[in-house]
């Protein structure tokens, strides 16, 4: 009866010992997925800065003003609106319609 206790604990042990092994591993390959996906997000931040580094350069209003001479057009400002502010925008009331559904003729 002894011999089947001993081998019922080392068998036990055994499946113990394979669960924590299994455990770790999976703990390390984790980690090691997680620093893979870290270092593609790094890779991702520097691509996006690059890119708008460039937009940015491409926006630049020296290089239009170059593009533009160096294309022979003109760069010309726009006017303001009359009666009022550059940034005002007039507001126009809206035209009456006479075939309007609104109205009820009784």
């Amino acid at each position: 009866m002894t011999t089947l206790r001993v081998l019922y604990v080392m068998l036990v042990l055994t499946v113990l010992a394979l669960c924590v092994v299994w455990q770790s591993r999976e703990v390390q390959r984790a980690g090691y997925c997680l620093e893979r996906i870290q270092q593609e997000a790094d890779c991702r931040m520097a691509e996006i800065q690059t890119n708008e580094a460039y937009i940015g350069k491409l926006k630049s209003p020296q290089r239009v003003t170059h593009l533009l001479t160096t294309l022979g057009l003109k760069l010309e400002q726009p006017a303001p609106p009359k009666g009022g502010k550059p940034d005002e925008i007039a507001e126009q009331p809206p035209a009456h319609d006479q075939d309007s559904p609104d109205e009820d003729d009784d």
